[in-house]
This record gives C-alpha cells, sequence and structure tokens, in this order.
C-alpha cells in the first residue's frame, strides 16, 4: 500500500511538473519557438512517466513547434505519434483536432495537398463533434488555404469567410489574425492587390495586439512580398528591412531567406537598380539556405541566383544555375509552373544578350506559349481574343524569320561585301524579332494582372456575379442555337428572404445565402453555371441537360435546401421557389427571353404558395 502510494505520489509530482513545462513552453512559443522547442524536448527522456493525455499533449506541442521552425517532417512524425496515442483515449479530446491540423499543415508544406486536406476534414470533425468553435475556426481556415492552393476559390472564399464570422464573434484576435492572413493570400491569387493587402494590415494588427511576434513578423515578410508583386520595389524594400528588424531570432532559416532573396530582388528590379547591392543581400540569403524535405526549395534558389547573375552580365554563371535547376526539375513529377516559366523566360532573355538569336527566339515563343496556356486555363473567353492577336504576330514574325534565313543562303553565293551586309541585316531583324516578342510578353504579362484584378465571384457565396453569369449564359445560348443542343435555365427565389431578414437579422440571410450556394454547386456539373442574380435570386444555367435531367436536379436542389437542419431561432425553415424553362429555337430568340421565361415560370411557383417548382 505505501509502494502503490509512494508511485502515485512521484506521477502527480511529475505531472504538475509537465504543467509547469507545458506553460514554460507556450509562453516561450509566442516570440522564440526555438527555445520553446528546447525546453519541451528536455523532457522527452521521461515520456513514460506522464499520464496517456500528457503524452499526447507532448507530441501536440512538438508538433506545432517544428512546423514553427519548418522541421516538416519531424513535425509530421511528431503529429504521427500523438494521432497514434490518442487512439488510446477513452473519449474524443480536442489534442486530436490539433494533431490532425498539425499533421495537415506538415504534409501541406511537404508537397500533397490532397493527404493535407483529408487531414484537415478528419480534426474539424472532432472539433465539430465537440463544439469547439476556435478549432472550427482554425480548421475551416485550412481548408480555405487548400482551396485556393488547388485553386478551387469559390469555395476557399465561403469557407475563409465562415471561419471568420467565428472568429470575430469569438473575438479571438490569434484567430482572426490567421485568417486574415489567408484570405490575404487567397486575394493576392487572384490578381486583387489592394483587397489583399487590406487583409494583411489587418492581420499584421491583430498579432501585434495579441502580442505574437513570431506570427506578426511572416505576416508583415507577406506585405513585403505583395508590394514587391506589385513592383512597388521602394515600399518592398522599407517592409523588408522592418521585418529584419523586428525579426530577431524569432523566425527559421527559410524565413530570412525568402526575406533576403526579396531585398536582392527589389533592388535588381526598382527604376534605378542596384545590382552590387542586389548581390550582397543574395550572398546574405544564401546562408539560409535549408531544404528540410521541401523540393521546391532547391530549384528555386538556382533560379533566383541565375536572375542575379544575369543582372551582374556573368551570363555563363547564370546559365549553368538554370540548367542545374533545369535537371533537377526533370526529376520532380509535377514542378511548380512558375518555376517553369522563370527558367524558359530566362533562357530567352540571356541568349538574346549572347547574340544567340535562334535560341532566343524558340524560348522567347515558349515561354509566350506557356503563358498563354496559363491564362487560358485561368479564364478562357478573357484571353481568347489577346491569345488570337498573338498567333496573328507570331505567324508573321516566324514568316519574316524564315525569310530572313533565305537571303542569308541566298547571300551565301553573292560577293563577300553583299554577304557581310546580308548578315547584319539578317542580325538586325532577328534583333527585332527578339525585342517585338519582348513587348508581345510584357503586353501578354500586363493583360493577365488586368485581367485577373476583375474578379468573376460574387464576394459572399463565391458563386459567379451577375455580369459573369449573364456572359457565360450568352455563349451557351449561342451555342444552343448554333448547334441546337440543349440548355435550361432555373430561376431560383428564397422563399419569405425579406421576412427571413427582417426576423432574424441579415447576418443569418447572408449565412442562408452561402448555404444555398455551396448545396447548389455540389449538384452540378462542371460545365454548368450557378450564379447570383440579384440579392436573393440564383440562376443555373445547365447547357448539357435535358429536361428530365434538369428537373432531376431542381427537385433535388429543393429538397436538399428543405431536409437542411438550419439550426434558425424560428419556426419555420428555409425553402426555395425554381422556375424552369427550357431553350426552345421558335420560342426563345435571345437569352433575355429564356430568363423572362423562367422567371414568369418563377413567379407562378411563388403565387402558388412557394417550394415548389413550376415550367
Amino acid at each position: 500500500m505505501l509502494i502503490s502510494c509512494d508511485v502515485a505520489a512521484f506521477q502527480s509530482a511529475l505531472s504538475l511538473n509537465f504543467s509547469l513545462v507545458v506553460e514554460q513552453v507556450e509562453t516561450l512559443e509566442k516570440d522564440t519557438p526555438a527555445q520553446a522547442l528546447e525546453r519541451l524536448n528536455s523532457v522527452e527522456d521521461q515520456l513514460s512517466k506522464l499520464s496517456l493525455n500528457e503524452r499526447v499533449k507532448f507530441y501536440t506541442l512538438q508538433s506545432s513547434l517544428y512546423a514553427n521552425l519548418a522541421e516538416f517532417q519531424l513535425s509530421l512524425n511528431a503529429a504521427t505519434k500523438g494521432l497514434k496515442l490518442s487512439s488510446q483515449l477513452s473519449s474524443p479530446s480536442i489534442h486530436i483536432a490539433e494533431l490532425s491540423y498539425s499533421k495537415g499543415f506538415a504534409t501541406e508544406s511537404l508537397g500533397n495537398l490532397e493527404l493535407a486536406l483529408q487531414d484537415y476534414k478528419n480534426g474539424l470533425e472532432v472539433a465539430r463533434s465537440l463544439d469547439d468553435k476556435n478549432m472550427i475556426a482554425e480548421g475551416l481556415a485550412n481548408l480555405g488555404a487548400i482551396y485556393y492552393l488547388t485553386e478551387r476559390y469559390d469555395l476557399s472564399i465561403v469557407v475563409l469567410n465562415d471561419a471568420l464570422m467565428i472568429a470575430n464573434k469569438l473575438g479571438n484576435e490569434e484567430l482572426q489574425g490567421g485568417i486574415n492572413s489567408e484570405l490575404g493570400n487567397l486575394y493576392s491569387t487572384i490578381g486583387q492587390n489592394d483587397k489583399s493587402m487590406q487583409f494583411l494590415q489587418r492581420s499584421y494588427q491583430h498579432y501585434k495586439n495579441s502580442s505574437l511576434t513570431f506570427s506578426a513578423v511572416w505576416v508583415l515578410s507577406n506585405i513585403a512580398t505583395s508590394h514587391y508583386n506589385n513592383e512597388e520595389y521602394a515600399s518592398a524594400i522599407r517592409i523588408y528591412n522592418k521585418v529584419i528588424a523586428e525579426a530577431g531570432d524569432v523566425v527559421n532559416d527559410p524565413f530570412f531567406y525568402g526575406v533576403y532573396i526579396g531585398l536582392a530582388l527589389s533592388y535588381i528590379y526598382k527604376e534605378e537598380k542596384e545590382p552590387e547591392v542586389a548581390y550582397r543581400y543574395f550572398k546574405m540569403a544564401e546562408q539560409y539556405v535549408d531544404y528540410n524535405g521541401n523540393k521546391d526549395m532547391p530549384v528555386t534558389y538556382l533560379l533566383d541566383k541565375a536572375i542575379i547573375f544575369k543582372n551582374l552580365q556573368r551570363y555563363d554563371e547564370a546559365l549553368e544555375s538554370i540548367f542545374t535547376a533545369e535537371k533537377l526539375m526533370s526529376e520532380q513529377e509535377q514542378p511548380k509552373d512558375n518555376n517553369y516559366y522563370l527558367m524558359i523566360r530566362l533562357k530567352a532573355d540571356i541568349y538574346y544578350v549572347l547574340g544567340q538569336y535562334e535560341k532566343a527566339y524558340r524560348f522567347k515563343s515558349e515561354s509566350v506559349d506557356y503563358r498563354v496556356e496559363k491564362l487560358n486555363a485561368a479564364d478562357i473567353e478573357a484571353v481568347e481574343e489577346l491569345r488570337l492577336r498573338y498567333e496573328s504576330k507570331q505567324a508573321d514574325l516566324h514568316k519574316k524569320i524564315l525569310e530572313q534565313k533565305r537571303s542569308l543562303n541566298n547571300a551565301e553565293l553573292a560577293e563577300a561585301n553583299k554577304q557581310a551586309k546580308a548578315q547584319q541585316f539578317y542580325l538586325m531583324m532577328s534583333g527585332v524579332v527578339a525585342l517585338i516578342f519582348v513587348w508581345l510578353l510584357s503586353t501578354l504579362v500586363r493583360g493577365q494582372k488586368k485581367l485577373r484584378r476583375v474578379t468573376h465571384l460574387d464576394d459572399l457565396t463565391g458563386l459567379v456575379n451577375r455580369h459573369r453569369l449573364l456572359k457565360q449564359g450568352q455563349r451557351y445560348f449561342s451555342r444552343a442555337k448554333q448547334q441546337h443542343s440543349p440548355l435550361v435555365a432555373l430561376m431560383i427565389d428564397i422563399d419569405n428572404f425579406k421576412e427571413i431578414n427582417d426576423q432574424l437579422g441579415h447576418q443569418i440571410g447572408d449565412e442562408i445565402l452561402k448555404k444555398i450556394a455551396m448545396l447548389g454547386k455540389k449538384l452540378l456539373k462542371r460545365i454548368d453555371i450557378f450564379g447570383r442574380f440579384s440579392a436573393e435570386e440564383f440562376i443555373i444555367f445547365l447547357p448539357e441537360s435535358d429536361k428530365k435531367q434538369a428537373m432531376d436536379i431542381a427537385v433535388e436542389l429543393k429538397e436538399k435546401i428543405e431536409r437542411y437542419q438550419w439550426q434558425l431561432s424560428s419556426e419555420d425553415n428555409v425553402s426555395i421557389s425554381i422556375g424552369f424553362a427550357s431553350f426552345d429555337e421558335k420560342q426563345h430568340l435571345d437569352l433575355e427571353s429564356l430568363i423572362k421565361n423562367a422567371e414568369k415560370m418563377l413567379y407562378r411557383a411563388k403565387n402558388q404558395g412557394g417550394n415548389c417548382i413550376c415550367g
């Protein structure tokens, strides 16, 4: 009995000590994660003496700290161990959600976005089962990040705004900082740089208010990068220097590499270039190259090096870096698009300066083709005119190149002085062609930035907005008319929506709009288009569905909304009315007449009491 009491007392004392360690680690984590990790790891050899819950907590903290220090493989290992232990718990613990999120972040950072998505979903499911609002918001923010990284921007906007709404209600500044940061990254990705900057600045302020120096410095570096991407190089240099002043020893090597390389490139590209200053910053950045399992880092470093050497006119060294980067990319399953584009663009620029115009022409042409292809993938219709214009100019220029080649071949049979003149003329024309391609590429890139700034999405629901909806609808209508193919329009209205807003508030109304958008999207094919037509009205265009298929979709959508657990503070549930119109060549002379027909059917449904479909 005495022995068992002594053991219990020993374990109790150890538990008290571990509680103190946790407190110390969580305090250090805010400003000095490296010291926090060192303190935590000092008790790792005593893990067997801790309770199961404490061991799970240990791995939760360890995984998070390794991630903060960009040791992603170690973070993944710790999270995996923690999750394995947590399976022995008698009841669900919020540590399971934390570990799932840490595992997801490590997996995401190591390049496997789909596995990360599943980890985040697993964690969110646990958080919801425990009704932990903070962890629910964090899980939604994680999903939103994966969605914009995988170009599912509509979903990203919806879930990130859901997360922000929860964080704002909680008044959790750390959470608000993280979600505003993700929204800043999202809007930067889709080209809305002003909006991106607003979210990033809010994020920075939230982190500063929370005394989270580590997180604040990270966001500040994103603000500097945003200035760099906007070609505001003087502002980028100023903010990068502020980052260095505030960072101290709270951040890791990959972070400092990004900051110093940002400074180097800003000095390269600013109006009055300072390549020697840029080179000094590049040498400082080199000290912080740390791959840590990041497969893209070696390629990124080599291409950054090539940019610096090119601007120092050390072209052979620049090409050597490019060739090494190219070899590494050939060994990757899926190289980063930006790295590949940068590589071929650098080749074109360097070969032109070296007078190797044939190679310069080939790589410049490849870089333009590649960029147009990516623009097409992002927005086929918006770039179509630009692409056609480019192809026309490309054909003309290529013809001139061939003509000049023939001139050279003929000149070989002429006198020496005529041959020299012809060769000089050819080189001049090749230079002109290369310059024209530089102009073409510049035009394309400027066009891309302009196009991407004009979003096609409705901010609240993530669906396409009215302008985009009608434009795409017109394309589908024209095709249906020319090819005698089916096209169905569904006009959807939320029943009694004004009363819902008046009684429950616009915030609840906004939530209903977002949920209906989410439920509707899940029913549709990729080619179908679903957009917000007015305040509470939506339109769905179904270009490859006959009447029966379209009616099945309408019925399923109505029933899903009717069955959904809305959890409103009202006895009434949410329902919709749908007007249904199928394209008829004799009846519908234009898109407007098709929409009016659907609207007429919608009014009929509303007059019958709502919650029904007419068509």
